[in-house]
């Protein structure tokens, strides 16, 4: 039976304390929304209810000292709103965002990359095919009595070696 009353809150408060001072130990920090503080998966690892934040005052005030201490925003209805408003003529844009000009070149030489990446891909298979082709009529001449193996530059080196100098014996 799930605990209820000033038991369960106690509780709450000192499995929050304990993963304040896991995460501080890791040099960590408690999930994050953005720049602000996660409240669901907070309490999700908790296993405590979301509302435990709003019904339990030392849970609540602890969090929100958590995040002052940490510089962040209580949850995401705490962030400043844009100081700057634009038009609706004007698309948004985030302020990590990159340049549409920058974005499309970034996009072409992917495309690009991408394209020689299947030319080499490609050639890499034919020229393992043609690969096994001659390693296919390297080992048939081999069967059929060829004496010397075609890899062997040692051997052709010896022959080349007595003919040039004219010992034929």
């Amino acid at each position: 039976m799930p605990k209820r009353g000033p038991e369960a809150g106690r509780e709450a408060v000192a499995k929050l304390e304990a993963l304040i001072a896991y995460e501080s130990a890791r040099g960590g920090i408690l999930p994050m929304n953005g720049k602000a503080l996660h409240l669901g998966l907070i309490c999700e690892a908790l296993a405590v209810g979301r509302a435990t934040i709003h019904q339990n005052p030392a849970f609540g005030s602890r969090l929100r000292a958590y995040a002052e201490e940490k510089g962040v925003a209580f949850s995401v209805r705490d962030l400043p709103a844009e100081t700057e408003r634009q038009t609706e003529s004007e698309p948004r844009v985030a302020q990590d965002s990159v340049p549409a000009a920058k974005l499309r070149a970034a996009e072409r030489r992917v495309s690009s990359l991408e394209k020689r990446v299947s030319e080499l891909t490609a050639r890499n298979a034919s020229l393992a095919a043609q690969l096994r082709r001659s390693h296919h009529t390297e080992d048939h001449l081999l069967s059929r009595g060829r004496r010397l193996h075609p890899s062997s530059d040692s051997n052709l080196t010896n022959i080349d070696g007595d003919i040039s100098s004219g010992d034929l014996s």
